[in-house]
């Protein structure tokens, strides 16, 4: 591992706040700390009675999980070859080790072109001394260069330290009594130092009005995302242009909207996420387990992307084709019709050429077929779709089947039956009889069988699937359609007289835990998947301790992984995630011994927005380009306008700005955010970003004059103007020099050239 340089602390400190709070929140107020416009706030508790008595709990802090952390350090740190890395190492361990244990806290104060402003947190208590130590030692690890950039600033008691040669960064630390902080952003340390709790956001009215709804408790981690304003910024941010449509001149109506929104404004209204206000998240340990609760603000009607959560309330009798001995069952209530109507609505509103190719895709479809796509089949199909998978269906994964209610059972098994014969026509009449009998060919065919007075349709491949391992499977049986990859497993279910899901005591005491008008919902019987699975767990799990042992040559001890199956099933609790809404908002919850993967949204958001800034980063950068290279390309019309009047190029490029050719702020690319260059004698007195390459006499087309400073693409690519006036995009440095060698020599592709 090389030694840390200068811009490296603001790395440092960075990465031992994301693995700060990535850890387990009492109620420790972090949030007064942070101001009251914080646009995201994510904090976890450390360790308390509450949280070591959870399933969650005991599993983390399981000697044999210990044991796999230990080894993995283990691991890492022999396979750092350089004593000061592997000491860099262990002290960052160290400080992690001590800090997951502790109340912490991050917050996004704000978006900015020039970056963001972030603060982490730490409630140390009494183990700050023992933090500090190791901190201390870590930071005297650094290079003595790198410690001289180094600067502490005294408010009265308190301090911080920060990095001086990033002032647009300004990453810093300090403590505040126990607390220990990083920010990111200028004047954010000193800005958290003075803050007062009225100012804070515990002092947001929207955000404890939020929070509220989500907490109670017991409450082990939280989450608050104020949408409104982020989005908000990021488009301010990027400065998006408005347009009044998203559809090509040729196309775009005679008469423009009276209303301008810009055209994520215009498909974020489409896909109905336009009202989203805000995400309000917290995971509660409830009776040993992790109780999530998520909640999107955002009001009524829900349409586009939200319309599949806003379906009508299960009942027991939508679930009543569930096996009681269900591994997974998965339900939501979604009319088919509505959702096609919606697609269409939203394809429309992005652009009316999406929708009529949509128009264009269902008529050949439908006149392929000779059937009405809505009056055929969606009107036939009922709201409720059911996927469940259960050992009396046929086994893990094998036994796999889906069901949807039929609106009219008749009319479906009308059309499916007429669908088979438009797509697989039977044989010819004169190949039936017996003295003839029918080949089939390559051709795949349907075949039936019966289970009492279900037929059950299947369909037979041949050709070159002839070696297919399944049979697609489907029947209309009462009131539901069954879909399988085998007509076995729809025979299991229709002869299953077992009691349904819905009647164990188990999934009942479970289902009350959340709101009763729920619209989908996820059910996992996590310690019989455990079971099923753990054969293929323990040899994956020995294959791969014995694979990084000897790839790594490890020395230390290599854990038996996974442990124990008891040992294992000791802290797995059957899971269940519904999904509910109102006239305010869409909820998440969920059940089981970790953190719901359903609503996982404290997850989702966090991830949403840390992938969201880096494209707003490209984004931004991408615009910044755009100008730059307009910029050059006026440049080169000036030294062409130049070079007439003057009858050759100037000798420095201050000239043109002294002659009126040019303005001095076109030599600066936004890149670099320098300060227009002042001019004086005809010659620059302060840096600019384009390098120039004066040309002799005749010039190629093809000849490089002008080229933007790569530093400002990271010393990756460039931007260049050539003779001829056009601009070219990222040119890599190789091909750089090498015009650059042309051009100083006259060189062109076809020979030599008087420059």
């Amino acid at each position: 591992m090389k030694a840390l340089h200068t811009s490296n602390i603001g790395v440092v400190l960075f990465v031992l706040g994301a693995l700060a709070v990535a850890a387990p929140v009492a109620a420790a107020e972090l949030d007064s700390h942070m101001p009251a416009e914080t646009l995201v706030y994510l904090q976890w508790s450390g360790r308390s009675l509450t949280f070591d008595g959870s399933k969650f709990g005991q599993m983390i802090l399981d000697p044999e999980v210990k044991e796999l952390v230990e080894f993995i350090r283990g691991v890492i740190e022999e396979n750092i070859r350089d004593e000061q890395g592997r000491a860099v190492f262990e002290k960052a361990w160290n400080c992690v080790r001590i800090a997951w244990q502790h109340p912490m806290a991050a917050g996004l104060y704000d978006i900015r072109k020039q970056g963001v402003s972030l603060a982490f947190l730490i409630d140390l208590g009494e183990d700050k001394p023992a933090f500090e130590k190791e901190f201390n030692a870590l930071l005297d690890l650094l290079p003595a260069d790198a410690q001289e950039k180094l600067s502490t600033v005294q408010l009265g008691e308190e301090s911080y330290t920060y990095v001086t040669d990033l002032e647009q960064v300004e990453p810093a630390f300090g403590y505040l009594k126990n607390l220990f902080f990083i920010t990111i952003g200028p004047g954010q340390a000193k800005a958290l130092l003075e803050r007062k709790p009225d100012t804070s956001l515990q002092a947001n009215a929207k955000y404890q009005e939020r929070m509220r709804v989500v907490g109670g408790e017991d409450v082990q981690l939280a989450l608050y995302a104020d949408i409104e304003t982020i989005v908000a910024k990021v488009e301010t941010s990027m400065n998006m242009p408005l347009v009044t449509s998203l559809v090509s001149p040729e196309t775009a109506p005679v008469t423009a909207p009276a209303e301008q929104v810009s055209p994520t404004r215009r498909i974020t209204k489409a896909l109905g996420v336009d009202k989203l206000q805000a995400v309000a998240a917290a995971v509660r340990v409830v009776d040993k387990g992790m109780y999530t609760k998520l909640r999107l603000f955002t009001p009524a009607p829900h349409q586009g992307l939200l319309l599949p959560l806003a379906g009508a309330p299960l009942t027991n009798a939508d679930l009543s084709g569930v096996p009681g001995d269900a591994d997974l069952a998965v339900a939501i209530n979604l009319s088919p019709k509505a959702f096609y109507d919606e697609l269409r609505r939203v394809l429309k509103e992005i652009d009316p050429n999406l929708d009529a190719m949509a128009n264009g895709v269902v008529a050949a479809m439908e006149q392929r077929l000779e059937f009405s796509l809505e009056t055929d089949l969606l009107a036939n199909l009922g709201d409720t779709w059911v996927y469940s998978v259960s050992p009396s269906q046929g086994g893990p994964l094998v036994g796999s089947m889906i069901t949807v209610d039929a609106a009219d059972p008749e009319k479906l098994q009308a059309f499916i039956d007429k669908l088979e014969t438009t797509l697989l026509p039977p044989p010819p009449a004169e190949q039936q009889a017996a003295s003839q009998p029918y080949r089939h060919g390559p051709r795949p065919r349907v075949e039936k069988m019966k289970v009492g007075d279900t037929e059950i349709h299947y369909l037979r491949t041949s050709g070159q699937w002839a070696g297919a391992a399944f049979l697609p499977a489907w029947a209309v049986h009462e009131n539901r359609l069954y879909l399988a990859l085998w007509p076995q497993i729809i025979a299991s279910a229709i002869q299953n007289t077992a009691e349904p899901l819905t009647a164990s005591a188990e999934y009942q005491a479970l289902r009350k835990r959340f709101a009763p008008n729920a619209s989908a919902m996820i059910y996992v019987n996590t310690p019989e998947i455990m079971k099923k699975l753990y054969p293929l767990q323990l040899v994956g799990g020995t294959v791969l301790m014995n694979v990084i042992a000897a790839r790594t040559e490890t020395n230390l001890p290599v854990p038996l992984w996974p442990g124990s199956l008891q040992s294992v099933l000791q802290f797995l609790i059957p899971q269940m995630n519904v999904i509910s809404h109102d006239a305010e908002g869409i909820t998440f919850e969920g059940y089981g011994t970790c953190p719901s993967v359903l609503p996982a949204g404290p997850m989702v958001v966090g991830a949403g927005v840390a992938a969201a800034l880096p494209a707003v980063n490209r984004a931004r950068n991408n615009a910044k380009q755009a100008v730059s290279m307009t910029r050059l390309k006026g440049l080169g019309t000036a030294l062409i306008l130049y070079n007439e009047a003057e009858n050759g190029y100037p000798e420095d490029l201050g000239l043109l700005v002294e002659e009126g050719y040019a303005s001095s702020k076109n030599f600066i690319s936004p890149l670099s955010g320098k300060q227009p260059p002042r001019v004086k004698d005809g010659k620059f007195l302060d840096p600019i970003d384009y390098v120039y390459i004066r040309p002799g006499g005749g010039v190629p087309h093809e000849t490089i004059m002008m080229y933007e400073d790569p530093a400002n693409y990271g010393n990756r690519y460039t931007i260049g103007l050539f003779a001829d006036g056009h601009v070219e995009s990222k040119i890599s440095l190789p091909q750089l020099q090498e015009l650059i060698r042309k051009a100083k020599s006259g060189e062109t592709d076809e020979g030599q050239s008087d420059f």
